[in-house]
């Protein structure tokens, strides 16, 4: 029975077209790696939670999603390559396939190194303590803990060009095993301190930092040695004349990038300034729970971007609409499997953190449970796109958060007294117009006829 089992999923497995049986290959390691790294975050949010106090973990919390403001310093190189790696791939042209990577890598240094120099310049000039509205007791230690965060944050930024490579190649799984990896070295790294000191946010933030530095050190050893030899990054491929090609797509990603900072990282921010560290707490720990959704779903949506580009390059337009037809009765299934979540969540909120010290309001996880499916939804339509290069629309709609965001979790939050629950409120206000206008976009292109920005 065993054995007609095996061989069924097998069958399953291999079946259909070649780029189909890619992904889900991809996906169904991913969905081992990813349910580890699941795993391992839920197993890490109460012993760093008990290792620090409840004020230092809402600060080291909001220090995290102020990284999320430095992605955006690559200006969408990274998946300006992305594309570029996909297109010229698929056409066989693997000379410029390493011109890319070697521009990209060059690129990235350049802009890396100046705008580390730049913030050691500024950075004893800022009143950390103020930023985070911590206590001014905690200010010589927040000064110590973003400068070695934030720097060492760069060099990941460097390095996680790699992964870049990889989803253009349409191997997404690797990544998933990279932070599985990283993810595992710093529970190891966490579970040691709890054992050996006392609760020391700076020595937090360096386990975090250096976990998957290690792992993406020895990734890129690994592949531009073997798998990706053709295509290392050398001094004499490095040609500054196809800079424009990735700055002119990668500008576009980041405005894109940009909203999506500002729209995710900034909600820790809101409300650490306007509810006090401490609040961000309980904010963080719904997002992880409901946040499984948008990671799972991600699995599939995620390898979707450069096998469409692929694709779209090819004129494959049927497969491309099979493929995203599944993807949207996957999201119908999902609605389901939120709603349990959402009627389980105070359960699993006690059973999870075991303190009390801790709560999470039913409607903070309600409204967080709404946000988790518009996102979800969302990122079938934004793969394609990204996938087809067609930004313009998107980046207009991306600028339309920027602009609503803050003062809408202001309006929500602060001035009709919803608090947490209206910051992510104002989220999901946010991207309302994108989850309208992304999906007619898809519609057009797809069907040829788009014309206008629904074309560009």
């Amino acid at each position: 029975m065993l054995g007609a089992l095996k061989s069924k999923l097998l069958s399953l497995l291999n079946s259909g077209h070649e780029r189909s049986v890619r992904a889900k290959k991809n996906i169904l390691a991913a969905l081992f790696f990813k349910g580890g790294n699941i795993l391992i975050g839920f197993v890490i949010v109460p012993i760093t939670l008990h290792y620090l106090d409840k004020v230092q973990y809402g600060i080291w919390l909001t220090v995290t999603s102020i990284l999320m403001y430095f992605q955006f310093f690559d200006i969408g190189l990274g998946n300006g390559m992305r594309n570029k790696f996909a297109q010229s791939k698929a056409k066989g042209e693997h000379e410029l396939v390493k011109t890319y990577v070697s521009t990209t890598y060059a690129s990235m240094g350049i802009i890396m190194s100046v705008v580390a120099v730049i913030f050691l310049l500024v950075h004893s000039f800022i009143p950390w303590d103020k930023v985070f509205n911590a206590p001014a007791s905690l200010a010589a230690e927040l000064s110590k803990v973003t400068l070695a965060v934030i720097l060492l944050f760069f060099l990941r930024f460097f390095l996680q060009l790699l992964g870049k490579i990889l989803m253009a190649d349409q191997r997404p799984a690797f990544n998933n095993v990279f932070k599985f990896l990283g993810n595992a070295l710093a529970l190891a790294g966490i579970f040691t301190l709890t054992r050996t000191t006392d609760g020391s946010l700076f020595l937090v933030s360096l386990v975090f930092s250096l976990s998957p530095i290690v792992v993406l050190s020895v990734a890129s050893l690994y592949f531009f040695n073997k798998d990706y030899k053709a295509y290392r990054p050398s001094i004499s491929h490095v040609n500054m004349k196809y800079f424009p090609d990735l700055i002119g797509l990668g500008s576009r990603f980041f405005i894109i990038q940009m909203a999506a900072i500002v729209l995710f990282a900034t909600d820790s921010m809101i409300i650490a300034q306007f509810f006090g560290p401490e609040e961000v707490t309980p904010y963080n720990i719904a997002h992880k729970y409901f946040n499984m959704i948008p990671i799972l779903f991600g699995m599939v949506v995620t390898p979707l971007w450069s096998a469409i580009t692929e694709a779209y390059t090819k004129g494959e337009f049927d497969w491309i609409k099979r493929t995203i037809n599944k993807s949207i009765k996957l999201w119908l299934v999902l609605v389901g499997v939120v709603a349990f979540m959402l009627l389980i969540s105070d359960w699993f909120y006690g059973v999870w953190l075991r303190t009390d010290e801790v709560k999470v309001p039913f409607l903070l996880s309600s409204v967080m449970a709404v946000y988790v499916l518009m996102f979800s939804f969302n990122s079938i339509f934004v793969m394609f796109i990204n996938g087809t290069g067609k930004l313009k629309l998107q980046i207009y709609t991306a600028i339309f958060s920027i602009v609503a965001n803050i003062p809408l979790s202001y309006l929500f939050g602060v001035k009709m007294g919803l608090g947490l629950t209206g910051v992510i409120m104002a989220t999901s206000v946010s991207i309302i117009v994108s989850l309208i206008l992304r999906p007619i976009q898809y519609y057009k292109v797809i069907n040829g006829k788009a014309t206008g920005i629904w074309n560009e």
